[in-house]
């Protein structure tokens, strides 16, 4: 493939995340009365259930969190990666460490099942990606000091 494709490649695919994906997921997932963010969602925004699959739950937090630290320092992604961080901190992880399956909108556990030993990997890099990021800025705020 020549650079020319590739460079036109390129801009449908950035485009397209950036300009249709990342905007239809900011503003309908995003669960601004219980946190988190609701992902059963139909090609027009609306929802069609309101239970959180936890595995989704991290995996926007590190949609978002990519975004931040790869493509640019939009102070909104990283708001909406904490804000997905607080919920799945609160709501999703039993006192044993490990992640259920599925919550209600409100957090409550809906299925018991939980993480094994191909789900918790899954959760680790999404929580990586934001220790890493939040004590980038807790150094960055020691050295202004």
């Amino acid at each position: 493939m020549d650079r020319d494709r590739i460079d036109e490649l390129i801009d449908i695919y950035s485009r397209g995340l950036l300009e249709d994906t990342v905007p239809f997921w900011t503003r309908y997932s995003v669960d601004h009365e219980y946190g988190g963010y609701l992902t059963f969602l139909d090609r027009d925004g609306s929802l069609f259930g309101t239970d959180k699959p936890v595995w989704l739950q991290g995996r926007i937090i590190w949609m978002f969190s990519r975004l931040y630290n790869r493509i640019e320092k939009r102070p909104e992604w990283l708001e909406l990666a904490r804000h997905g961080l607080d919920f799945l901190l609160k709501h999703c992880f039993d006192t044993d460490g490990r992640a259920f399956f599925l919550v209600t909108r409100d957090g409550t556990v809906s299925h018991r099942m939980k993480g094994n030993l191909w789900k918790g990997p899954y959760h680790l890099s999404r929580m990586q990606m934001m220790c890493w990021k939040l004590l980038e800025e807790m150094r960055e705020g020691s050295q202004k000091a």
